[in-house]
């Protein structure tokens, strides 16, 4: 059995052994030591004392983390910036005297090396420059992505083509602007989608299709909302289904003057977040009709509101019966025999 070492009364480091504490690891004896710091009581094993691994109570470890944190680095330059001053404020610790410096640095990014978007300032710590590679305002990061960016202009996603990369980022990946082509606005538009949203698929437009599709779902809610009972059959033998009498009437006299028309192509989100469904389109004047009965005020506010941002016109009773010339009570009549009409035929097929 190896004898015991007396440790009592030497000095390692910082810490007097003082007694057996009667503890043990393993084989090692655990001794009671005091601290030139004035901790008393400090429990170690002869093994770390006499290695030099243990050489206070731990406060010459935070003396020296205390001391590398408030290293003065004034005028120092580090990749492409400078530490200008000590702005006063810390980070981390436990208060306001014990974390690291926040130094204000400048950049030479876009003075000396024209790197786009250099700030020119930035605030950092020792640590963040020396340790965590903070060595610009950013402006060095975003140019190395740029360089070892995939380039993708001229590349379509969706109805997006990439034009050009910007200054932009989210996160680290780059932001291109691009050019809307989509058929649901009349001239191309602008738009800027970082280059992970165009290549997963997740952006494929301007916002412009997800306003069509939630349009089509306006549309839909509608069509199960107000049935349309009223069918319209064309000369080519098409049926388009509609909601009055008065508007089969209408798309009756559109055809006999060789008008191209479209029944509810499409919803409209109004600023009000009303959505409004206009009756006809005329694809070649552009232009929007609604056939207007009897209405009451809210349908009316609706349509004045989406009169102000497109072209359309209010088509009357009085207007449709001067078009065909019947009268409202015959036209009525009319639609009624060819509703009949058409679904006796539907009865007699099944």
């Amino acid at each position: 059995m190896t004898a015991m070492i007396d440790l009592r009364g030497q000095t390692f480091g910082r810490l007097t052994v003082t007694a057996d504490s009667g503890e043990r690891e393993g084989s090692n004896i655990i001794w009671l030591c005091d601290c030139s710091c004035g901790t008393t009581g400090y429990m170690t094993t002869g093994k770390r004392l006499r290695s030099g691994k243990t050489k206070s109570c731990s406060c010459l470890r935070r003396e020296l983390a205390r001391a590398r944190r408030t290293i003065d680095v004034t005028g120092v330059d580090f990749g492409f910036a400078r530490f200008v001053r000590d702005t006063g404020q810390r980070r981390g610790g436990n208060h306001a005297n014990n974390g690291s410096i926040v130094w204000e640095c400048e950049c030479f990014g876009g003075s000396r090396h024209g790197f786009p978007g250099c700030k020119g300032k930035f605030l950092a710590t020792r640590g963040d420059v020396y340790d965590n590679g903070q060595v610009s305002c950013g402006c060095y990061r975003n140019q190395l992505g740029r360089s070892r960016a995939i380039d993708i202009t001229g590349q379509t996603f969706g109805y997006l083509t990439a034009i050009r990369p910007t200054d932009e980022r989210s996160g680290n990946d780059v932001k291109w602007l691009c050019v809307c082509n989509s058929p649901f606005h009349q001239e191309p538009r602008e738009h800027v989608a970082s280059m992970g949203s165009l290549r997963s698929g997740h952006t494929r437009s301007c916002s412009c299709l997800f306003m069509e599709q939630a349009s089509r779902r306006a549309i839909e809610t509608m069509k199960s909302r107000h049935r349309k009972n009223w069918p319209y059959v064309r000369d080519d033998g098409s049926v388009v289904w509609m909601r009055a009498a008065t508007e089969v009437a209408w798309a009756t006299w559109l055809d006999r003057a060789g008008k191209a028309w479209k029944y509810e192509p499409k919803a409209f989100l109004l600023s009000t977040g009303r959505r409004y469904v206009p009756d006809f389109f005329l694809s070649e004047d552009g232009c929007w009709h609604e056939v207007k009965g009897r209405e009451t005020a809210d349908a009316m506010a609706k349509y004045e509101e989406f009169a102000r941002d497109h072209r359309c016109r209010i088509v009357t009773i009085p207007e449709i019966e001067q078009a065909l010339g019947l009268p409202y009570r015959d036209l009525l009549r009319l639609a009624k025999r060819v509703r009949d009409e058409y679904n006796a035929s539907k009865q007699t097929a099944l």
